[in-house]
């Protein structure tokens, strides 16, 4: 690139800085001619050199002149040790002087009050705290023992250090801005004297970041009931199996086959722009714009997207949340302004961070419009000068531009683990007012059979080991690297092809669905053929409106009595329901910070309701969902599956969920189940999907549906969309969390519009775009029991196998499992957190496909 120009009114360089091999990290200086501006400290070891990167130090005195490191403004985008850094140290010792200060505010960023409490802190010792810290941080569980500890030692130190280099920086002269506590005055003169380079302060408002503050507090509070549950073990580890042990699983987190990690602190990330009009940059740190994965931010999120895209076109845009699947996607980039710069920040040594899906975008962007990538883990230094085009604007220090190949796990350390080992963060407190559409389960008290134990006693055995595909990588004619691109496939309605059902009696099943609606998400020749398949195979249709269907529903099987229902479409098209589990006595009994750190808040997605004949809140009849997944293609291959002969298995489980052995040993067919560790995707063959009855006992995730996994001593991937093939019959049985979600949204975080996920998005949708007749498994988070398997989802589990096995359809065969989990619920289980467990399990079960 030419040479930054650092004089005059410009739209500024912007310099970021190398982060090394250590995961994460960010630090930018930005200069805009004698104005310096640093954002972020990178780690919290980045004051020293290491390996062959350069400290932050002398990374910045080759672009600082003068005998200190001094800025006129230091800003401190949110209280995440990859963020803050090494920013106390340098402060303390006074190698680094600044005129302003914009900092995250040191009580919203750690989740205290305004009276600066935090209880589990503030009671704890040291080691607790740097525990509990820890858990509020991203995940290291990967790291070896040595790294690990001290992260560990970081982690207790971060929260004071950092208070103690705001009252440094005070001392030393620094007028300094806290943001979300601030005053429009105290604003003001900052955004006066940094008027040269456009600085603009986008947000997050002070109400996003309060809500996020409390979900911080409420993470806290679970990380310590964690460490509670590990001490009652009384069995010796050391502090680096402490940590992994609570952090792979909690209270909650032992028995759940979920994925998550938390979102809160990413969410208080400062946004700032720089720069003229026409050369805007857009700096937003972690920001998860796309997933918030916060309960009850997306309004807030919506407006600070709309202040965002509301202040660009931006010509320069660093990827937020170290280019992670839910910080910027592709619309967004449009809404951006289709910025044509676009760099990566972050450690080398880290296989999910850039996302590779995320990647393969960049890469298809870079085809069509020709943007420019680069990304601190390939290419080092990277500065960028918005005011220039093309090679000219960016430059790097090693490596080439527009390499878009994910990384790998570093052999000198442990691979990197799965997103599903962490603690999911609880989601916020529920708002007061319940939405109108959700409804709250009453259920009978039955007696208790013999069994026990306690919740917050399990034993945690969960380990990492990351599975990383390889993956093939072309390349174009300016060096880019990336993943192929899968075709999405746009196959429309043949009625000259298979028929309804695969020529089964489907007389007596009533089908309902939303012509408009349909039409709308597939198109209006393919709802009618769609409709017009289901009438020619004899079957009933009721056609009603989104916003009556429940109701036109129940009143038409109250004069036409059907023998189960099948909903075509979506949610985007029929209206699934939100059901509160607890009832008023549950809800009263259970901690409230037990409900907050529930992966659902106890809210689950049900299509009961349309089958509710009796207004108790029960099913009546079988009711089964084939969702449209915006493809003809989808809803034409679940239509017409072929009738499975039932002769043969297949099964995968996570090696830590021995109870499923004996459940697959019932299935018609021969073989073992397979166990994972130490299968892993690569490992599985086309014939094994020639089997018709799949049991798959492994962990999920609502953020990434296209792969389930399994573990060894971590998580590894077990079956990803790509196994599955175009066509194939047969049934599917999951315990995997989320596993029958079909959209982007668990409940508790849905708000009015939903994003259905798409059949490459969701194994769910795969194997119906494939043709199984049903797809059974959740909408929520799963938990599973111990080795004997006779409680949570266990019996579950068991009673749909030989419900089965009797010849029944799978829709019915369902029905009639949760008829026998009800009664005998709650399987033994005596504390109510437990029992509201088992009347989730009971609840979020659905069955996905034809069903018949």
């Amino acid at each position: 690139m030419a040479e930054p120009d650092l004089g005059g009114e410009s739209a500024g360089v912007f310099h970021l800085l190398d982060m090394g091999s250590t995961k994460y990290g960010d630090c930018i200086l930005v200069r805009f001619g004698e104005t310096k501006i640093l954002i972020d400290g990178g780690h919290p070891g980045d004051w020293k050199d290491r390996q062959n990167v350069r400290s932050i130090p002398n990374q910045l005195s080759g672009l600082i002149s003068g005998p200190k490191l001094h800025v006129d403004l230091l800003v401190v985008t949110h209280c995440h040790s990859d963020h803050i850094g090494c920013l106390p140290k340098l402060v303390a010792d006074g190698s680094l002087t600044a005129r302003w200060a914009l900092v995250a505010d040191e009580k919203l960023g750690f989740g205290r009050d305004q009276e600066d409490n935090l209880d589990v802190l503030d009671t704890a010792d040291p080691m607790r705290r740097a525990m509990i810290v820890a858990a509020l941080e991203e995940d290291h569980s990967d790291l070896p023992d040595d790294a690990l500890e001290d992260f560990l030692t970081d982690a207790g130190e971060l929260e004071q250090g950092y208070k103690t280099m705001l009252e440094n920086l005070a001392k030393n002269g620094a007028k300094v801005v806290r943001w979300g506590r601030a005053t429009r005055a105290e604003i003001e003169p900052l955004l006066t004297e940094f008027k040269a380079a456009n600085l603009a302060i986008l947000g997050p408002s002070a109400d996003h970041l309060l809500l996020c503050a409390e979900q911080i507090q409420a993470s806290a509070r679970a990380a310590s009931d964690a460490l509670d549950a590990i001490e009652r073990r009384d069995v010796p580890m050391t502090p680096a199996q402490i940590y992994r042990s609570m952090v792979r699983g909690s209270a909650l987190a032992d028995p759940i086959d979920r994925s998550g990690s938390g979102a809160a602190k990413n969410c208080q990330s400062i946004v700032l722009a720089f720069g003229p009009p026409g050369h805007r940059t857009l700096l937003a740190a972690d920001m998860q714009f796309c997933r918030p994965e916060t309960p009850g931010l997306k309004p807030f999120m919506k407006r600070l997207m709309h202040d965002v895209q509301s202040y660009g076109p931006y010509a320069f845009v660093k990827m937020t949340h170290h280019t992670s699947y839910n910080g910027i996607d592709e619309l967004l980039l449009g809404r951006l302004g289709s910025p044509g710069l676009l760099v990566h920040s972050g450690g080398s040594n880290d296989a999910r961070h850039p996302d590779e899906a995320s990647l393969a975008m960049l890469g298809r962007l870079n085809d069509s419009v020709d943007v420019i990538f680069a990304r601190t883990d390939r290419n080092g230094l990277v500065t960028v000068d918005p005011s220039l085009s093309g090679l000219d604007a960016i430059m790097i220090s090693q490596g080439q531009l527009d390499d878009f190949s994910p990384n790998r796990a570093n052999d000198q350390e442990e691979p990197i683990e799965e997103a599903w080992e962490q603690p999911a963060p609880p989601p916020a407190a529920p708002e007061a007012a319940a939405p109108s559409d959700t409804i709250e389960l009453v259920f009978v008290k039955l007696p208790y059979r013999p069994g026990r134990v306690s919740l917050g006693g399990f034993e945690v055995v969960i380990g990492g080991d990351g599975f990383e595909p390889g993956v093939a990588v072309q390349r174009s004619a300016r060096g880019s690297m990336r993943p192929p691109s899968a075709s999405a496939g746009t196959k429309t309605f043949d009625n000259s092809g298979p028929a309804l059902a695969g020529g089964r009696d489907v007389s007596n099943i009533l089908f309902v669905t939303d012509p408009e609606r349909l039409a709308r998400n597939i198109g209006s020749r393919e709802a009618a053929a769609a409709i017009e398949l289901v009438e020619a195979g004899g079957a009933r249709v009721l056609k009603t409106r989104s916003s009556t269907a429940r109701i036109d529903t129940v009143r038409h099987l109250g004069s036409k009595p059907a023998d189960g229902v099948v909903l075509i479409g979506g949610y985007d098209v029929l209206p699934s329901a939100r059901v509160d589990i607890l009832d008023p006595g549950l809800r009263t009994a259970i901690p409230a910070h037990r409900i907050t750190g529930e992966a659902d808040q106890f809210i689950v997605w049900s299509d009961d309701e349309y089958v509710d004949l009796a207004g108790e809140g029960m099913p009546d009849l079988p009711v089964s969902r084939i969702p449209d997944a915006r493809r003809a293609s989808v809803l034409l291959g679940a239509l017409t599956a072929p009738t499975p002969p039932g002769a043969t298995r297949f099964g995968v489980r996570n090696s830590e969920r021995p109870f499923a052995d004996a459940i697959f040993m019932t299935i018609p067919g021969g073989g073992e189940m397979l166990k994972s560790g130490p299968t892993t995707s690569g490992a599985l063959s086309s014939d094994m999907f020639k089997n018709d009855r799949h049991y798959l006992m492994l962990h999920g995730d609502y953020a990434d549906g296209s792969r389930l996994w399994g573990e060894d001593e971590g998580a590894i991937e077990a079956i990803r969309t790509a196994n599955i093939p175009a066509r194939m019959r047969g049934v599917v049985f999951t315990g995997a969390c989320w596993g029958a979600l079909t959209i982007d949204e668990p409940a508790c975080m849905a708000s009015i519009a939903v994003s259905p996920k798409a059949p490459e998005q969701s194994i769910a949708v795969s194997y119906l775009a494939a043709g199984v007749t049903a797809f059974i498994g959740c909408t929520g988070a799963h938990y599973s029991p111990g080795a004997e398997g006779g409680f949570f989802g266990g019996p579950m589990h068991a009673a749909f196998w030989r419900e089965l096995n009797l010849g029944k359809a799978p829709a019915q065969a369902l029905f009639d499992s949760k008829v026998r989990y009800l009664h005998d619920l709650p399987h033994g289980r005596t504390e109510p957190l437990e029992i509201a467990i088992e009347r989730k399990i009971y609840k979020q079960f659905t069955c996905l496909g034809l069903g018949w």
